[in-house]
């Protein structure tokens, strides 16, 4: 799968995004298939992917799945401002908690993510 993800990418790099612009992203959808003898079969790339949670496998994988990808985008552009002013270089990624007096507050986007409703 990833070699089919990788190859996809590759035939379009030029086309993704022509205006190389800064601090940006987009979320693509792959289906797959499976065949009688387990080869795997790209079927289609979604540039609009359904996020819809409509059964409880996507219920528990969606919200993970948005969190994830809100961690390795938008928290490196934008890494945490630890006092003093100095950032571990790292940006937020994997560190959910702050510190507010003695209190430690955690945060956990992904269990409290709810979708929209629909229109």
């Amino acid at each position: 799968m990833k070699e089919l993800i990788v190859k996809s990418m590759s035939a379009v790099r030029k086309k993704l995004d022509p205006y190389k612009r800064k601090h940006t992203f987009e979320m693509f959808g792959y289906d797959f298939i499976l065949d009688e003898d387990f080869n795997v079969w790209l079927i289609e790339v979604n540039t609009n992917p359904c996020i819809e949670e409509s059964s409880n496998l996507l219920k528990m994988l969606i919200p993970r799945m948005i969190e994830d990808m809100l961690r390795i985008t938008v928290d490196r552009a934008f890494p945490k401002i630890k006092k003093g002013g100095n950032t571990n270089g790292k940006g937020n990624a994997g560190n959910n908690t702050a510190k507010k007096g003695n209190a430690s507050l955690t945060a956990s986007p992904a269990k409290n993510f709810k979708t929209p409703a629909k229109l």
